[in-house]
């Protein structure tokens, strides 16, 4: 495996970082500017993006979401309506054309669709992209770092839902952004952590689990800090960062994880099976947040 060093934080460009963990072949850095956490060394581009396989998002690859997320259509469509309906009612926003970064299949841009807006996708993975065309969806692929190639300017909305971590050099994107969006547009990112340290490690302790945080297919793990420093030197403006909601997943494993594994399992099964009690599921669980992890939303300058 052929390894990069970054010289620079790929969030804020300072030269002040220093290694923290390694686990023999990828090395995890921190910022001590911005206190970005990030991966380097790192695989090459070519390899980290041979992880978003069909086998990734079919459930079988050793990365993503184990269960899959094609499998789970109707759990990721209920809840990529209620971000819509979330994203709204912080900015009023009625139309307009919206893009998504990292839009794997596309549910998010279904749901945007189908809220009026004219949503277009763009994502690393051909099999997610194709999968998303098949179900009529306007789905690129290409990479974050060649959003300027990709689309023409003029986006009144422009997310990053579950995509900021696996962003190679996220102070490009976030600047490519800027340059897609009209004047007062909205940026809506995350989730990340909103603590300035991180709580990736155990307090008190300079550990990491690399398979636990995804390495390498995770490179990039911001924060509040380091999402704070490089929206503002990129110049937006308003920013604002608000708690993360919940998620049906998220309430069961913590409010009931005496549960054993096979009946959770076939409890999954069955919602999956019904779209509409999925919705209300997530509509539920959301009137819960994690004040631990958050979205940050921005505007780009009127100016």
């Amino acid at each position: 495996m052929q390894t990069e060093f970054l010289e620079r934080c790929p969030s804020c460009l300072s030269t002040d970082h220093r290694e923290v963990g390694t686990d023999g072949i990828c090395g995890l850095r921190r910022c001590s500017r911005c206190t970005l956490l990030f991966v380097s060394p790192r695989p090459t581009r070519a390899e980290t993006e041979q992880i978003y396989s069909q086998e990734y998002f079919q459930g079988s690859s050793k990365y993503g979401n184990p269960t899959g997320y094609q499998q789970n259509a109707s759990g990721y469509l209920a809840r990529a309506h209620l971000m819509v309906e979330w994203l709204r009612s912080k900015t009023q926003l009625q139309g307009g054309r919206w893009l998504d970064v990292g839009c794997g299949p596309g549910y998010l841009v279904e749901a945007a669709s189908q809220a009026g807006f004219d949503a277009t996708g763009v994502d690393v993975s051909i099999d997610a992209v194709e999968a998303g065309i098949g179900r009529g969806l306007h789905l690129i692929h290409g990479t974050g770092e060649e959003l300027l190639k990709l689309v023409k300017p003029g986006f009144q909305v422009l997310t990053m839902f579950d995509t900021l971590f696996h962003l190679r050099e996220p102070r490009s994107v976030l600047t490519a952004a800027k340059s897609l969006l009209v004047p007062g547009g909205v940026l809506m990112a995350g989730p990340f952590d909103l603590e300035v340290t991180g709580s990736i490690a155990k307090q008190g302790s300079t550990q990491y689990d690399f398979q636990a945080m995804g390495v390498p297919e995770h490179l990039s793990f911001v924060n509040q800090r380091s999402m704070e420093v490089v929206l503002q030197e990129l110049g937006f403006e308003k920013l604002r960062f608000e708690p993360m909601v919940q998620s049906p997943g998220a309430v069961v494993s913590q409010h009931a994880g005496f549960l054993p594994a096979w009946l959770v399992t076939l409890v999954r099964s069955f919602l999956r099976r019904l779209p509409w009690l999925q919705r209300w599921l997530h509509r539920v669980a959301a009137r819960r947040v994690n004040r631990e992890a958050g979205y940050v939303l921005a505007q780009a300058p009127l100016a």
